[in-house]
This record gives structure tokens, C-alpha cells and sequence, in this order.
């Protein structure tokens, strides 16, 4: 006997669904059981300082203190040498270890650096999302023993960047960069002015990154539209937004058949969809992706190419005499690549100038001592070099400096 078209739509969906329950309810119980395998060999391992709730674990503290998310893992942490966290009840990807001894952090960072590596993007949507962003760059790419490539990838980044950023390759060029911003910068502000000098870094150390790694003169300390140093603004923005919204229900997609299940599932393109945020890091991506090209293009096609010192056109110079990168993958490449060098440079150091700074406002003691070196060592308004500026000859700046790092340090947390 025949059956209808309808009867064996009904017959079809009826085995998805039974085939659906066995994946869904697989997928928890495995995630459930490695989850307590994880706990059961960390139990010896004091958990952080926080009260964990029931379902979502330190995910909840963590946004409810998303702000000063860095202060709330500091006192949960401190004086543990390590110590563990939990989060969403059936993900073994929130299980971590937070480390603080300085031993421990040798033998992760150096002793054993190769058996560790960065977490793929299927990982997780913090993984998934910075993947999209930074690409395969040195700051994204796993590298290691683990990694899918066994590091290739990692490794060759590192060894043309370890050959690039020598003190005789970058001395000069930063120096004249660097001082040449600040009068920019000394420029547009008014003596007596209350300003946000937070904002000025941040524009301060775009500009000197644009030109010392695209070899692009902009300008956005005076006013002058940066599309680049924009779209990397909003990306960064959003993208903290967007994953911090996302986590709970990326979780609950990773347990879903196909197709709706995964990061990439329809549900999860749902979500997307749906999403401010996300609308406006895949914007500011695009327009990342296509200022990216265009300066990529401008550089190959240079004729003073070889002569050239920014660090773009370092990285293609080196890249075409290896060989080691397809044409067709080029401009993703060096994309990639460098934009992983802002993410290192400028956020950074522009926060260790603002909170230097808020040091010298908030310390007029300290503010005259660093004044009066100054005064000793630079006289009359003499332009700083390299020489000029060294700890040998400028102890208290140098003291200040490190002191800023100590109690604001840029980057508080490695993953």
C-alpha cells in the first residue's frame, strides 16, 4: 500500500524527532559526564572566591560585575596560587583554572608553552566570534603540539615577527613617529582645558600604529575621519557586547540537532540575526576587511615597495621571499597578521598612558619629581630619543611607568 505524501512527511519528521531526542539527550550526557570528570580531578583544587549559582556557575557573577569584571576576578582570586571556576551546568569549556603564581605561570608560558595551545573556534562563541575578528592571526592561530597544524601556522608568524621587530629596525622609525604624534596631540589641547586624555591616547596611538604598520598618515588627533582605526573601535565594542549576550544561548544551541544545533546552526543564525550588537561588529568587520584590502593593494603596488620600514610592508616582503603564502590568500593573510599587532599595541599602550597619567593627577608629588627630571635631562624643550628616555637616565619616569603596569596592568588576564 502507498502511503500519501503527507503520511510519509509525518513518518519522516517522526523519525527526525526520535533521531533529534537520542542527539540532544547524547550530547547533554556527554558533556554531563566530562563536565564531572573535570570536577572530580580538580577537587583538590580550591574553587575561586565567589558564590556560584546553581545553573550558570561564575557566568552570572561575571556579567553581573561585567564593568569591573577584572577587580571581581582579582578579589575572588587573590591570594590563591590557583585556584578553579565553574559555569553553565553542562559546559566543560567554563571549567577553568585561574593561575597566579609566578612558578605556574613559567611553566605554562615557557617551560611548556607547546604542550598548551589557544582553544579552536568550534570551542565556544568567545572562540567562534574572536575568530571572525582576528582571523588566523598570531593572537587566534592554536600553536603547540595540539594544534591542527602542529603550529606552522603560529611559528611562521612569530619567526618573520621576531626578525622584524629588532631594536635597529624600529628605533629611528618610532622615535620620529612618536614625537611627531605628541605634538599633534600637545596641538589640539587647550592650557586650562578639562579633556578626556583617555580619548586623546587612544587617537594618539592609532595614529602613530597607522603609520608605523601600514605607513599610513593619519590624523585623527586633529580631527581627520580614520575608517580603519573606526571599524577597529567598533569591532572591539561589540564584540565584548555581543558575547556577553550570546553565552547562555550559544550553549543551549550546542545541544540542538542538525540543522538548528552548533555555533553555525540555524538557530544560532537566528540569534545573529537578531542581534544589534552583532549587526554592528559584522559592519564594522566588513569595513575592516575592505580598508584592509585597499591598503594591502596600495603596498603591494608601491614602487618604493622595497625601501619602505612600516611593518606591512616588512611582512609582505618577507612572505614573498618564502613563499610561503598563496596569492590568493595574501591579502587575508596580511590582514590577519597585522591587525593582530594593533590589537597588542594600541589598546594597550594607550590604557598605560591613561592611567599614567591619572597617576601624575591624582599624585602632585610624583607629578613634580617626574617634571623635574624631565626638566634636567631634556633642557629647553629638547626632542626625547631613545638614548634620552632610558632607565639609566630617567630612574623615576622608568619607576613610574612599571608602577602604572603593576597596579593597571593592560592586559590583567591571559587565556
Amino acid at each position: 500500500m502507498m502511503l500519501s505524501r503527507s503520511a510519509m512527511l509525518g513518518r519522516g519528521l517522526m523519525i527526525y524527532a526520535k533521531l533529534a531526542m537520542v542527539q540532544v539527550i547524547g550530547t547533554l550526557a556527554w558533556k554531563l559526564w566530562t563536565c564531572f570528570r573535570m570536577r572530580r580531578m580538580l577537587k583538590d583544587v580550591p574553587r575561586s572566591r565567589y558564590t556560584p549559582h546553581w545553573l550558570l556557575g561564575s557566568v552570572k557573577a561575571q556579567r553581573d560585575f561585567a564593568k569591573s569584571r577584572h577587580h571581581w576576578r582579582n578579589e575572588a582570586t587573590i591570594g590563591l596560587p590557583v585556584s578553579k571556576t565553574t559555569g553553565i551546568l553542562w559546559d566543560p569549556a567554563f571549567i577553568s583554572l585561574t593561575i597566579r603564581d609566578p612558578e605556574l605561570i613559567k611553566h605554562y608560558l615557557q617551560d611548556k608553552f607547546d604542550v598548551y595551545s589557544k582553544a579552536e573556534p568550534s570551542n565556544g562563541i568567545i572562540e567562534y566570534t574572536f575568530g571572525e575578528w582576528l582571523g588566523r592571526g598570531i593572537f587566534s592561530a592554536p600553536h603547540g603540539v595540539g594544534a591542527a597544524d602542529a603550529g606552522d601556522n603560529w611559528l611562521r608568524q612569530r619567526k618573520i615577527a621576531s626578525q622584524i621587530f629588532t631594536r635597529a629596525n624600529m628605533t629611528a622609525t618610532m622615535t620620529d613617529t612618536f614625537v611627531d604624534r605628541v605634538h599633534r596631540m600637545i596641538s589640539v589641547i587647550k592650557p586650562g582645558e578639562k579633556v578626556d586624555m583617555q580619548v586623546h591616547f587612544f587617537n594618539y596611538t592609532m595614529d602613530s600604529i597607522m603609520h608605523l604598520f601600514f605607513g599610513v598618515d593619519a590624523d585623527s588627533l586633529r580631527g581627520q575621519s580614520n575608517a580603519y582605526g573606526t571599524a577597529f573601535d567598533t569591532a572591539h565594542r561589540s564584540f565584548m557586547k555581543y558575547v556577553m549576550e550570546a553565552l547562555f544561548p550559544a550553549n543551549l544551541c550546542q545541544l540542538l540537532p542538525f540543522p538548528f544545533g552548533g555555533l553555525n546552526g540555524l538557530a544560532m543564525r537566528w540569534q545573529r540575526y537578531r542581534s544589534q550588537s552583532y549587526k554592528e561588529f559584522r559592519d564594522a568587520i566588513a569595513l575592516l576587511d575592505s580598508e584592509s584590502a585597499r591598503i594591502v593593494a596600495e603596498c603591494n603596488n608601491d614602487p618604493n615597495l622595497p625601501d619602505r620600514q612600516d611593518l606591512l610592508a616588512r611582512f609582505l616582503r618577507a612572505v614573498k621571499a618564502e613563499g610561503c603564502v598563496p596569492d590568493a590568500q595574501l591579502t587575508t593573510y596580511l590582514r590577519d597578521t597585522v591587525l593582530n599587532f594593533v590589537i597588542a599595541g594600541r589598546d594597550t599602550t594607550a590604557c598605560t598612558l591613561a592611567w599614567m597619567f591619572y597617576i601624575l593627577g591624582t599624585h602632585p608629588e610624583i607629578q613634580q619629581r617626574v617634571q623635574e627630571e624631565i626638566d634636567e635631562k631634556l633642557p629647553n624643550l629638547k626632542e626625547p630619543d631613545w638614548k634620552a628616555v632610558a632607565s639609566t637616565n630617567m630612574p623615576v619616569l622608568h619607576a613610574l611607568l612599571y608602577e602604572t603596569l603593576r597596579l593597571y596592568p593592560p592586559v590583567p588576564l591571559d587565556n
